[in-house]
């Protein structure tokens, strides 16, 4: 969900390093094209008519074993109806109004987890594996198997603007505010 975004862009490239099959979820013909660029096999349009359905038919019946979800729009409830029996639902953020909800009896028929996915809280309750987990990603960027990707940037002096874009739904990857010479 929400692939092309910063934490979705991220979602993407971790899956593909720990051997998921990512169908990469994006609202545009070019954000669908940004994640496969990123790594994802397939891809699916976030139009809610026939979306279970065509979500199904992308992993051959059977539904997503995770979805990542840093939107929780319109699609969160269809999304986690969609799960193959013992599957996880990662919530990692909320980009409008209203939050959404979840009938519980759910999780019962689906054998499926909704789990809140909070790194501040992580970090604080989890110190050490957070630590090495961090590490681990780390690595990663070092030896260039992930590469957060920088979509937009802007300079210190446009700070204000940085939020309204960030929020809009129209970048591709991290928006930035540089805090010196622009290096994206």
């Amino acid at each position: 969900m929400g692939a092309a975004g910063g934490l979705g862009a991220a979602a993407v490239q971790v899956a593909r390093l720990l051997g998921g099959e990512v169908v990469a979820v994006a609202s545009s013909e070019e954000k669908r094209e940004f994640a496969r660029g990123l790594g994802a096999e397939r891809t699916l349009d976030s139009e809610k008519d026939g979306w279970r359905d065509r979500l199904r038919s992308l992993t051959e019946g059977k539904g997503p074993n995770v979805i990542f979800d840093p939107v929780c729009g319109p699609l969160f409830e269809l999304a986690f109806r969609s799960l193959a029996w013992g599957g996880r639902h990662l919530v990692a953020g909320f980009v409008g109004d209203p939050i959404p909800t979840l009938p519980v009896n759910l999780s019962l028929m689906k054998g499926a987890a909704l789990i809140g996915v909070d790194v501040r809280q992580f970090l604080l309750y989890e110190q050490d594996h957070a630590r090495a987990l961090l590490l681990e990603l780390l690595d990663w960027v070092e030896q260039n198997r992930l590469t957060p990707p920088v979509g937009k940037s802007f300079p210190l002096t446009s700070f204000l603007d940085v939020p309204n874009y960030a929020i809009s739904g129209k970048g591709l990857g991290k928006t930035v505010l540089a805090i010196g010479p622009n290096k994206f």
